[in-house]
């Protein structure tokens, strides 16, 4: 099992891309039947990323927020 941490917070210029490059990696993943990637995602406390994350359904593993 691979395991990924993708850490973003406080503003779209970073979540945005951060959520773009975890869904490729699950495609791109997926495509090649690959050994099983699980992503965990890192924020800032009181950071937008939260509902988007949310939204992002099974993306991510785990979340967890920190002070920015």
């Amino acid at each position: 099992m691979q395991r990924l941490l993708i850490s973003a917070g406080g503003t779209g210029g970073g979540v945005y891309p951060a959520l773009a490059v975890a869904e490729a990696l699950h495609q791109t993943n997926s495509a090649s039947n690959g050994t099983p990637l699980t992503l965990h995602y890192i924020g800032s406390i009181g950071g937008m990323e939260r509902d988007l994350i949310q939204r992002a359904g099974d993306l991510f593993a785990s979340y967890d927020e920190v002070q920015a």
